[in-house]
């Protein structure tokens, strides 16, 4: 789960006006939109009820926000409390993830991201995430790049924000996928729509599989890929991932009227 999209979800709800949120959390409208209906395809719901610049909450959306709203006090509790964490970008020689077993002496460490071949991101309090920098580099390391984030995401340190959220979730009721999704906690492939707050609940704390849930659509026949947002980062994984592969980009209106064009000749 994307912990961006519930930040910005009660933003909106908030400013009851996308336009408004966006300007507070120092983003696009666009930007703003495109996470909340994200968010909306993930929960298979609509949470908004857009009219007139206004928005306002559906059943469904009152539902998720008063679900949400204690888990997302904890959470930001729980991120005030751990002092000094930080994550650090780890650029590696080696493609086999497995080799990291280094990083199973350090207690407070873990891999936050598999995000290509040879790149990955670890996440825990900050002294060990120091020491186990120097030992990856003295492993071999080519470069590490120190990433300033707000908290230790996809680490253990906030399994007691997803065990609540889960708890949370388990009264909510999904509509049966019309679409089958990767989840990126375990890379499988999700088919049942009962299995979605397990999934969503476990992304807060878990490594994000990027690499191995694209590897996962590729042995699936998948083989065009749409990154929607600012930015090429994705489509850069995918070059190392699977260089074969046909990839777009959609950051403006523009480009998915284009990219719409583009498919349907296809």
């Amino acid at each position: 789960m994307d912990l961006n999209r519930i930040h910005y979800f009660f933003k909106a709800v908030e400013y009851k006006n996308f336009t408004q949120a966006a300007n507070a959390c120092h983003i696009g409208q666009t930007t703003m939109s495109k996470y909340i209906a994200v968010l909306e395809q993930e929960l298979q719901t609509q949470l908004f009820i857009r009219e007139h610049r206004t928005l306002t909450l559906t059943k469904k959306g009152k539902q998720f926000y008063e679900g949400m709203k204690n888990i997302y006090a904890s959470y930001q509790t729980l991120c005030q409390n751990i002092q000094q964490t930080n994550t650090l970008h780890i650029g590696m020689k080696t493609t086999d993830f497995t080799d990291f077993e280094i990083l199973e002496s350090f207690e407070n460490v873990w891999i936050a991201n598999y995000n290509c071949p040879g790149q990955i991101v670890i996440t825990g309090l900050t002294n060990e995430v120091q020491q186990a920098s120097l030992a990856l580099k003295e492993a071999g390391a080519k470069r590490v790049v120190e990433l300033k984030v707000s908290g230790p995401f996809h680490s253990l340190l906030l399994k007691p924000a997803g065990e609540a959220l889960l708890k949370e979730m388990e009264s909510m009721s999904f509509s049966p996928l019309q679409v089958p999704y990767v989840a990126n906690a375990t890379a499988e492939i999700v088919t049942d729509s009962k299995k979605i707050s397990t999934f969503f609940a476990k992304g807060i704390y878990s490594s994000v599989r990027w690499q191995q849930s694209i590897e996962t659509m590729l042995e699936n026949g998948v083989d065009t890929f749409v990154e929607i947002g600012p930015g090429k980062t994705l489509a850069g994984f995918m070059r190392k991932i699977a260089p074969k592969a046909t990839v777009y980009n959609v950051s403006s209106f523009e480009d998915a009227i284009a990219l719409e064009k583009c498919l349907s000749k296809a």
